[in-house]
């Protein structure tokens, strides 16, 4: 601010033709956005699919569409320190997880029938027409790369914007359709 108002007075800080910019662009800067949700989760133990599930509950309250990009098979949650309490998940929870455990082979070799149950476990929670993408990540860890390919993802739902939301985050109930589009 301190060259602007040197050099150029005249210009209020750079914001001489603000509100002439604002209203060029008001069709654009004003109009309802199209937000995706990004996940990259691995499903490990009972918490996990839980929380998962209540997240892409909120997410599709508030969002416009979701890609998920699972990291392993979630049938590992039948192998945790919590997996006493698979019974308590939701129904949907619960057949996705016993769907998973029918499933054998590296992630590459069952991409395809992961891929069929985790579909099937949206197709049940999320509302109907709602949009989602989902994949099977099969290469080795890289965070940077799995990452990457949860925005291509979200890139085919044709997004205005993509939020990065992890599988334990959940939107506070008092976040409307509204705040987001605010925001």
């Amino acid at each position: 601010s301190q060259t602007l108002n040197m050099h150029f007075q005249e210009s209020r800080n750079g914001m001489h033709n603000g509100i002439e910019f604002l209203l060029k662009w008001e069709d654009q800067t004003q109009k309802d956005q199209k937000i995706v949700a990004a996940y990259r989760t691995a499903l490990k133990c009972v918490n996990d699919v839980n929380q998962l599930h209540n997240s892409l509950l909120k997410s599709s309250e508030l969002l416009d569409g979701i890609s998920i990009l699972l990291t392993n098979n979630p049938k590992e949650v039948l192998e945790s320190y919590d997996k006493m309490y698979v019974k308590h998940l939701p129904p949907q929870s619960q057949k996705f997880i016993s769907a998973c455990s029918k499933i054998t082979g590296s992630l590459e070799e069952s991409k395809e029938e992961l891929k069929g149950a985790i579909t099937d476990f949206l197709n049940e929670i999320l509302p109907e027409n709602f949009q989602f993408n989902v994949d099977i990540w099969t290469g080795d860890f890289n965070e940077r790369d799995e990452r990457n390919r949860t925005h291509e993802m979200c890139e085919d739902l044709s997004p205005d914007y993509i939020m990065s939301v992890d599988s334990d985050e959940i939107f506070e109930d008092r976040l409307t359709k509204k705040h987001i589009q605010r925001i």
